[in-house]
């Protein structure tokens, strides 16, 4: 599957797909937080471990 590393301040976040059809996706970062994607045409979902709303919308990007 896709993979990508991101660094900001020092921390890194690696962001992968789940699925074939990139529908799904996870985020974990350095210190252990991980956050599952999922979406559709007409809904999605988010699972999170970590309460920082700037870091969950800004992986939807």
């Amino acid at each position: 599957m896709t993979k990508a590393s991101i660094t900001v301040f020092d921390k890194t976040t690696i962001r992968k797909y789940d699925n074939i059809w990139n529908t799904k996706w996870s985020v974990t970062d350095s210190e252990g937080n991980h956050i599952n994607y999922s979406g559709h045409s007409t809904s999605g979902q988010i699972d999170s471990t970590r309460e920082n709303d700037l870091f969950l919308l800004a992986d939807l990007l």
